[in-house]
């Protein structure tokens, strides 16, 4: 469901994120390096997008 969301809000990131982790820590793929590999690749790039989505207020 969240793959149809166009553009992604903080929110939806941090849900996609933590969707992420928990397909990480399934014993199936935990076995399979291809697909930990794929999936630290996305959890990066969800990491990278968070930083810039709307929807958050930063102090920096």
């Amino acid at each position: 469901m969240l793959s149809k969301i166009e553009r992604k809000d903080f929110f939806d990131l941090q849900l996609e994120g933590r969707a992420l982790q928990i397909k990480k820590e399934d014993p199936d793929i935990a076995r399979d390096p291809a697909a930990l590999k794929e999936i630290e690749a996305r959890q990066h790039e969800v990491m990278m997008t968070t930083y810039k989505a709307p929807g958050i207020t930063r102090d920096i």
